[in-house]
């Protein structure tokens, strides 16, 4: 059986700084909610992008049925 200190910190524990910890979450949550602007904006271009070129295949294929 190994033995155990038990009431031993660990360094974690004793450089604790709760500031400091809660000014990184909120820069995290700030970055969290740029990227998920930036995500918005590249999917609303990526949806233009392939309803114009449904709609430009739509468009050579009504004008060839017409023909």
């Amino acid at each position: 059986m190994i033995q155990i200190e038990i009431g031993c910190p660990s360094h974690q524990v004793v450089n604790y700084i709760s500031e400091g910890n809660e000014q990184g979450l909120r820069t995290n949550l700030d970055f969290l909610e740029k990227s998920h602007l930036l995500s918005a904006i590249r999917n609303e271009a990526y949806r233009l992008r392939t309803t114009y070129i449904t709609m430009s295949r739509s468009r050579i294929k009504d004008s060839t049925l017409e023909t």
